[in-house]
């Protein structure tokens, strides 16, 4: 997406994908395996982009073993392709899904058979009762479960879906492939988390709609909405509250929507 992007997306996406409330906390704390989950995030999307499905294959083999969230991530190429069998050669993109499947059951099965590994006592592997969602939803106020999906990327949730009409096909496919992928970590984990994991596809869709507004209107709207991830991903001391950074984000943010609105009245005259 880097690559093929129009003239001034590119900065935009790389702020973004900087902001993102949990890569942000991921580098505050960074012993978990999730800075590497998110840098093979990211690296699925650029071999997804430049048709590299062999090394997304090697993604999905290696990194599952730092955390099966992987297995998700590279299912949705699988997906895409099957949404729209124009894009890409449709087997190629079926391997990596199904080798990191293969290879995380054959994983599971050695280990609990030789070694009894098991996560049956895993809160997430509790199918039945819900699993983590279950624990999430009842643990949580409806103000507090509202704060908790909003938090991870702001207002970049709402530029995304506006975003979605005008993003290359490529990066469309690919989003829609993470829809069953996304519904299945926020099962197994918490949404937070879960939508935290979607930003390779979250971003390029919110920097798609930021490139159909003036740059000043489209900066102004990041550089707001990133300090109030920021504030939430690291709790920092440096930055105001995360009351006082969401008034001016929510302004900047409206006055987005407004400038999008004339646009699209601009050029529906013309």
């Amino acid at each position: 997406f880097f690559f093929q992007a129009e003239d001034g997306i590119r900065d935009k996406l790389v702020t973004g994908v900087q902001t993102c409330a949990l890569p942000i906390f991921a580098a505050y704390d960074p012993y978990t395996p999730d800075p590497v989950i998110f840098v093979l995030a990211a690296l699925v999307l650029r071999f997804w982009m430049t048709d590299r499905a062999y090394l997304v294959t090697l993604i999905g083999l290696l990194g599952i073993f730092a955390k099966e969230t992987v297995a998700l991530l590279v299912s949705a190429p699988a997906l895409a392709v099957m949404y729209d069998r124009t894009l890409r050669q449709r087997w190629r993109w079926l391997v990596p899904a199904a080798s990191a499947g293969v290879t995380l059951g054959v994983f599971h099965g050695f280990m609990g058979h030789y070694f009894g590994w098991t996560i049956s006592k895993n809160a997430a592997a509790s199918f039945s009762t819900g699993s983590w969602l279950a624990i999430w939803w009842k643990a949580n106020p409806l103000s507090m479960k509202a704060l908790m999906v909003f938090a991870p990327y702001g207002f970049g949730l709402i530029f995304a879906a506006l975003g979605f009409r005008h993003a290359p096909a490529p990066v469309r496919s690919l989003a829609i492939g993470f829809i069953l992928p996304l519904a299945a970590l926020v099962f197994v984990q918490t949404p937070e988390r879960a939508l935290g994991n979607a930003f390779f596809v979250v971003v390029p869709l919110a920097a798609a709609w930021l490139s159909q507004i003036p740059a000043t209107v489209a900066w102004l709207a990041v550089i707001t909405n990133a300090l109030l991830t920021t504030r939430v991903g690291l709790s920092t001391e440096a930055l105001p509250s995360t009351t006082k950074l969401l008034l001016p984000a929510t302004i900047a943010a409206a006055i987005a929507l407004v400038a999008y609105a004339r646009t699209k009245i601009g050029r529906a005259h013309v």
